[in-house]
């Protein structure tokens, strides 16, 4: 755990330095919702209905296996989902960047290229939400999926939905940067519903659980793993600790269990020196996996994950999208 995550995440007397910095934070936040609620700052409406998934706090929740569960459930329903996102960590010529075979997670980000990778679905990045959710009208979409963007009040919105780390949950329940929220827990009660991903879901809020598939060859998805082992774990996530825990639960024997910073860019050099000598099996997430895959060996997999919600929350949204018509 990093220092700002202790800061965060347990008591320590040093975060009550940083309350005078979080009362400013709290004050900008809420002058910016003013203004897009009051039409000062400009709201770009869609014709199709936008469905955010987003958090309050800092750091993955499981938005994107939310997502992945969206555009699929939402398919089975008739729809032609389309998903927006900013893009963390990808730099693309142009905005807005439609998402194609021949894209990189250099140019539009881990995140939405997995998304595309797995779903071949329309998705388009641009740090300007609004003007992806354009595209995607353009492009046919008749409901669309913000990857994130709870914040980015400029893009209106159907539907809102909260993910919650169920184990970390909202840490010291304080605004950044004294702790981890990016808003204040009022606004769970404004969002349609609250999803937390794992561990006991609070009063009112649905629960999403993780179920891992067979690892895969990064190099060759259409490869299983064979057997399980002992293998070195590799993770670039919100919370890299879920992810070794699912391992371990799932029987793997981790011989080294590698912590990275969520949205980790991969050099050969730097796979290298993680491995070592090791030649064995090496275990990563999806995420991580889509940024190795032009130079990890052929011991190298990934776990893919998939959501799965109790009830179903697309039965909600779709009732809410018919009630706003």
């Amino acid at each position: 755990m990093s220092f700002v995550e202790k800061l965060w995440y347990s008591r320590n007397p040093v975060s009550i330095f940083l309350w005078p910095f979080s009362l400013m934070f709290r004050g900008i936040s809420f002058v910016r919702r003013m203004c897009y609620r009051t039409g000062i700052f400009r709201v770009y409406t869609s014709r199709v209905p936008v469905i955010v998934v987003g958090n309050i706090s800092v750091g993955g929740n499981g938005k994107t296996p939310m997502v992945i569960y969206l555009v699929e459930n939402l398919r089975k329903r008739g729809y032609n989902p389309g998903v927006v996102s900013r893009g963390y960590g990808g730099h693309a010529s142009s905005y807005p960047h439609i998402i194609s075979d021949k894209s990189s997670p250099l140019e539009c980000g881990d995140e939405p290229y997995l998304i595309y990778q797995r779903l071949k679905c329309s998705v388009v990045v641009d740090p300007k939400r609004e003007r992806a959710v354009e595209e995607l009208e353009r492009l046919g979409a008749d409901i669309i999926i913000s990857d994130d963007g709870l914040q980015h009040y400029s893009m209106g919105r159907s539907v809102e939905l909260i993910v919650v780390d169920g184990s970390r949950r909202f840490g010291n329940g304080a605004v950044l940067p004294m702790g981890p929220l990016r808003e204040g827990k009022w606004r769970l009660e404004k969002a349609d519903a609250v999803i937390c991903n794992g561990e006991c879901p609070g009063n009112g809020e649905y629960r999403m659980t993780v179920i891992p598939d067979t690892p895969v060859s990064v190099r060759d998805y259409a490869t299983p793993l064979a057997e399980k082992g002992r293998v070195i774990a590799v993770a670039g996530i919100g919370n890299p600790e879920k992810f070794f825990t699912l391992l371990r639960n799932e029987g793997y024997d981790l011989v080294k269990a590698v912590p990275l910073a969520d949205h980790a860019r991969f050099t050969e050099e730097m796979f290298a020196e993680i491995i070592g000598d090791w030649n064995g099996t090496v275990i990563m997430t999806e995420k991580d996996a889509a940024k190795c895959r032009n130079f990890a060996s052929d011991k190298c997999y990934f776990l893919p994950i998939n959501a799965v919600l109790q009830p179903d929350i697309v039965d909600l949204i779709t009732s809410k999208i018919s009630s706003r018509k």
